[in-house]
């Protein structure tokens, strides 16, 4: 996946996802991080800067098709195909 500077028309980062596809994506309200739902399953955080994994989310039995962040950033929401939702 790549991030672009809409303002500059220039890509800024490349995220990569070794093994799952994005389905899903969401910025936290700051623009620093972005939350991807993956077909393997997860959910992950990502630093948008460095282009670095924080954290994944796993455990579900499908895709995670929707994910959200809460307005001030601290907590996330996120579905997937199994009829299951995180918080």
């Amino acid at each position: 996946m790549r991030v672009w500077d809409a303002i500059l028309g220039r890509n800024t980062q490349v995220i990569k996802t070794p093994t799952a596809v994005a389905l899903v994506l969401a910025w936290s309200s700051d623009g620093k991080h972005i939350v991807l739902g993956l077909n393997d399953h997860s959910a992950q955080i990502w630093d948008v800067a460095s282009g670095r994994k924080l954290l994944a989310y796993r455990g579900h039995a499908d895709r995670v098709y929707s994910v959200s962040w809460s307005p001030d950033g601290q907590r996330l929401a996120y579905v997937s195909y199994d009829h299951m939702v995180d918080v």
